[in-house]
């Protein structure tokens, strides 16, 4: 049931309510009767769209009857119309003060709250209207969608599976668990959620979109770009879906035709803080310090909220040998994103470099728990192994690190390291020369540098 179906239900009760307690037949018309006429008058211009003037009539029947009910919700709809949410919280809070137990009421003063932000209390609101109509399915939507901005994602997600099993033909539920089953890292789940999508409704690019993202997130690097081809050809100017094609192409070592579809982009949106960021994973890739940091600078100041930026200045910064000043960018990183695997990890590789080999150790088991197939982390890992001279293990940790990601030129320099300690010097030799080989066609790249 839509917003537009409940505010008619409830104004025709209200109505219907004002009417059979003052609107009985006398000689004269009565004050309350006045303000009754006045506030069909004031729907019928609401319903045409003449907000202001409705709330101007509705204005004019509050001041004859303080109590009339009809004309508080339905004052408190236009002002939801005009974005007044405030004014609008204060006319639906009045409803319920008027007549308890009206499920509508507390439905849009939740929806007043979510706009003021206030998201514990219209989930309040939004928890009350189920205790009063269970089979509302609008009000399970809504404060599932307040869950996800407090990141309550698995309480969100069993939410979003209630009003599922009321509307199970709607596409739009699937999409929502889905997104939040992609914050969980439940990418199987999340994959099922937007094929069923897709199956209800072909026409939707979002949905493609994110399943290519899910197919990306499990290296299914193929399938994410025929959805996120299907979803170019369709709109050429999508600036997510060039954004997301521009990371799988990162991912799959196709620098130039990534490059391309980032800075296309960029040119549609210039400070776009996603775009941004995979620029800078782009030139992680290619090693690119300098670039690194002067687009993560770049992106803090579009976005300042974008914890991978602050993560990516800390990294650079690591590469340039400037631990402290690192630590600082990397530890907003987390205080934005406490579970940001990349800021643990880099936070980590800090506390390796500084001697915290303690502090690192409990870094990394974040990391794993979080993700145990990051090639990073078992590169960090065999790095604090190699620095605590225990080179068995970190020989372990550095092959599963080029199991995960076989061209990952640092975890080549690393072995070599790991085989001199050894005294395996041909296989430290072969490892070194491939990579010197890898950084060198790296710095061959000449890509199109972006202009701020």
């Amino acid at each position: 049931m839509s917003c537009k179906v409940l505010a008619a239900l409830i104004l025709s009760f209200a109505l219907s309510f004002s009417a059979s307690t003052f609107g009985q037949s006398t000689s004269a018309v009565t004050p309350t009767e006045q303000a009754i006429q006045i506030a069909k008058e004031a729907e019928q211009l609401r319903e045409k769209g003449e907000i202001d003037r409705s709330i101007e009539l509705y204005n004019k029947a509050i001041s004859l009857d303080k109590s009339l009910l009809v004309a508080y919700f339905g004052r408190g709809l236009a002002r939801q119309a005009k974005k007044d949410f405030a004014g609008a919280l204060v006319d639906f809070t009045k409803c319920i003060e008027l007549k308890s137990g009206i499920y509508a009421f507390h439905f849009n003063k939740g929806e007043a709250l979510y706009e003021l932000k206030k998201y514990p209390e219209a989930i309040a609101e939004y928890d009350r209207t189920i205790e009063l109509e269970p089979a509302l399915s609008v009000s399970y939507y809504s404060k599932a969608i307040a869950l996800v901005v407090l990141r309550k994602y698995a309480e969100a997600e069993t939410v979003f599976s209630k009003f599922i099993s009321l509307v199970p033909d709607y596409p739009g539920g699937y999409f929502e668990r889905g997104r939040t089953r992609m914050a969980q890292r439940n990418y199987a789940g999340a994959l099922l959620d937007f094929e069923k999508t897709i199956e209800l409704d072909t026409s939707r690019s979002i949905a493609f979109l994110f399943r290519a993202r899910v197919n990306a997130a499990l290296k299914k690097y193929s399938e994410a770009r025929s959805d996120l081809d299907f979803v170019l050809k369709k709109e050429p100017d999508n600036v997510m879906a060039l954004d997301a094609r521009g990371s799988v192409l990162v991912n799959i070592g196709e620098y130039f035709a990534a490059s391309k579809d980032l800075l296309r982009a960029l040119s549609l949106e210039r400070d776009n803080g996603d775009v941004l960021n995979t620029l800078s994973v782009l030139y992680f890739r290619l090693e690119d310090t300098q670039l690194l940091r002067e687009l993560s600078e770049h992106t803090i100041k579009a976005d300042p909220t974008m914890a991978m930026a602050h993560n990516n200045l800390g990294y650079a910064k690591i590469l340039l040998g400037q631990f402290s000043d690192a630590r600082k960018d990397i530890e907003k990183a987390l205080k934005i994103e406490p579970d940001l695997i990349f800021g643990l990890n880099n936070r980590a590789l800090i506390n390796i470099h500084q001697g915290r080999f303690a502090e690192a150790e409990r870094d990394l088991s974040r990391v794993f728990a979080l993700d145990p197939k990051l090639s990073y982390g078992y590169y960090n890992r065999a790095l604090l192994n190699l620095k605590r001279r225990k080179y068995a293990a970190a020989l372990i940790d550095v092959n599963k690190a080029l199991e995960l990601e076989n061209d990952l030129r640092i975890a080549f320099a690393l072995r070599a390291q790991i085989f001199e300690n050894l005294g395996r010097r041909a296989e430290a030799e072969t490892d070194k020369a491939a990579a010197d080989e890898m950084l060198r066609k790296k710095r061959s790249i000449n890509l199109e540098r972006p202009r701020f």
